[in-house]
C-alpha cells in the first residue's frame, strides 16, 4: 500500500480548522485535523510534507513521523510544522486501523475503559469561529435564543448554568472568569478589586450548587507570576479542581513557583509540543496534571508517548479539546488506552452543534460520560458534502 494523494480542506465558516485526507492506492482514506493558521499549515503540507510522504507506505507511521520531524529542524520544529505532523500522523493511524478493520485504540493495545467522564468547557457556538487575535477573543459569544451559549451564561448567569449542567449529568465545568481583568491589566493585577468580578462568578456557583460540581479555572497564559499567585490565594477556599495555564509553560521554574504557592493542582500545558518539552516540565516538578493536545503536539504517536511519560512520573494526563470533531475523537482513542486519564474535555455547544455537520459519527454523551468510539479507524470521518461547499478551499498533491 502506498500514499497516492494528499488533500487539505479549509472552510471559511471555520477559519481556524484544517483537515487533511491521505489517499492510498488501496482505496483506503485517512483523515486528520489541526487548528490555527490553516492556510500556512496547508502550504507547508503541500510544499514540504507531501514530498516526504507520496509513494510511501502509510503503515510505517513511526518512520514517516521522524522523516517529517527531522525535516522540520530546519525551521525549528515548532508551531505549524508540528501541526502538520499532528494532522498527518492522525490520518496515518486512521489508514492503518482501517486497513486492519480495527479502531485506533485496539491498534494501541486495547481499551482499559469503554467510557470516560467529561467536563464542559463553557464556550459557545461562535467561540469556534472567532479568529485568535481578535479583540475579546476569549469572550466571543452571541447569546442568540436557542443557542447553547455557555460562555455568555458563565459570565452572566453562572448559578443557572451550573444547575443546567448538573441536570444533564455533567459534574465539572471549566470557566475563565478572570480574563477580562487580564485584558484590562495586562496580566498584572493591582488588587482585590480586579479579582472580585471573577471571584463573584465562582462564589455564585458554589452558593447555588455547593460542591456538586467541580470548577476548573482556565488562565489562557495571561498572567504574571505574582498575579497568578494572587488569584490562587483568592480561590483557595472554593475547592477548585485545577488551575490551567495561568502562566506560559516556556519556563517550567516559574510554574513550579506557582505550584509551591498554592494547594490548588496546577495543569499544563496544551501549548507545549513534543515529549521533550513535557520532560522539561516534569523534571522541574512544575505541574500536578499534564495536558496536551493531539492535533498540536505530534498526533497519536507523540500523544501516547507523552501519556506514558506522565505515567512514569505518577501523574495524570488530560487531553485538550476546544477545536474540532476529529480532535475530540482522537483524544477519546487515546483516553481509551491510557490508564492515567481521569477526565476528558468537551464543549457541549460543539458536540451538540457544529461537530454534527462536519463528521459522519458524533460522540455519544450520556450521564456526564462520553463513550469511546468503537468504529474502525479514528471512529469517524469527514462528511463528503464538506468538499463541495461554496466556502471550501481544497488543495491536492499527488504522485501522478
Amino acid at each position: 500500500m502506498k500514499i497516492s494523494r494528499i488533500e487539505t480542506l479549509q472552510l471559511n465558516g471555520f477559519p481556524n480548522l484544517l483537515w487533511v485526507r491521505i489517499y492510498t492506492d488501496a482505496g483506503i482514506i485517512g483523515c486528520g485535523e489541526t487548528y490555527y493558521t490553516p492556510e500556512a499549515t496547508a502550504t507547508y503540507i503541500h510544499e514540504i510534507a507531501a514530498k516526504l510522504l507520496l509513494g510511501q507506505d502509510p503503515r510505517q507511521i513511526e518512520k514517516l513521523w521522524w522523516r517529517q520531524y527531522e525535516m522540520s529542524h530546519i525551521s525549528g520544529n515548532n508551531g505549524l510544522e508540528m501541526r502538520t505532523i499532528s494532522a498527518i500522523d492522525i490520518a496515518l493511524w486512521d489508514i492503518s486501523a482501517r486497513a486492519s478493520n480495527l479502531p485506533v485504540h485496539q491498534m494501541l493495545g486495547g481499551a482499559v475503559r469503554d467510557r470516560i467522564r467529561i467536563y464542559n468547557t463553557c464556550a459557545g457556538p461562535r467561540y469556534a469561529t472567532a479568529t485568535p487575535g481578535e479583540a475579546g477573543y476569549s469572550h466571543h459569544h452571541t447569546a442568540k435564543a436557542g443557542q447553547m451559549e455557555d460562555l455568555h451564561a458563565f459570565l452572566n448567569e453562572p448559578a443557572r448554568l451550573a444547575r443546567d449542567l448538573l441536570d444533564h449529568g455533567i459534574t465539572a465545568m471549566k470557566i475563565w472568569p478572570f480574563d477580562a481583568a487580564g485584558d484590562r491589566t495586562g496580566g498584572c493585577l493591582a488588587g482585590a478589586s480586579d479579582i472580585e468580578p471573577g471571584l463573584s462568578i465562582v462564589r455564585k456557583i458554589r452558593e447555588s450548587v455547593g460542591d456538586a460540581i467541580e470548577i476548573l479555572i482556565e488562565g489562557h497564559c495571561m498572567w504574571t507570576l505574582p498575579a497568578a499567585v494572587h488569584i490562587a490565594e483568592a480561590l483557595a477556599s472554593y475547592k477548585i479542581l485545577w488551575l490551567e495555564d495561568m502562566l506560559r509553560a516556556d519556563e517550567p521554574a516559574n510554574l513550579r513557583r506557582l505550584r509551591d504557592a498554592t494547594n490548588i493542582p496546577i495543569t499544563g500545558s496544551e501549548r507545549l509540543q513534543t515529549r521533550w518539552a513535557y520532560k522539561k516540565l516534569l523534571d522541574a516538578e512544575a505541574v500536578d496534571i499534564v495536558m496536551t493536545d493531539p492535533i498540536w503536539t505530534g498526533g497519536v504517536s507523540e500523544s501516547i508517548k507523552i501519556a506514558n511519560l506522565a505515567s512514569s512520573y505518577d501523574l495524570p494526563i488530560v487531553f485538550h479539546d476546544c477545536t474540532g470533531p476529529i480532535g475530540l475523537t482522537v483524544a477519546l482513542q487515546l483516553a481509551a488506552v491510557a490508564p492515567n486519564v481521569p477526565i476528558q474535555e468537551s464543549v457541549r455547544a460543539y458536540y451538540l452543534g457544529h461537530y454534527r455537520e462536519l463528521v459522519t459519527e458524533s460522540v455519544k454523551v450520556d450521564s456526564g460520560h462520553v463513550a469511546i468510539p468503537d468504529g474502525i479507524g479514528i471512529g469517524t470521518t469527514l462528511r463528503e458534502e464538506l468538499f463541495t461547499r461554496p466556502d471550501a478551499i481544497r488543495r491536492i498533491s499527488s504522485s501522478n
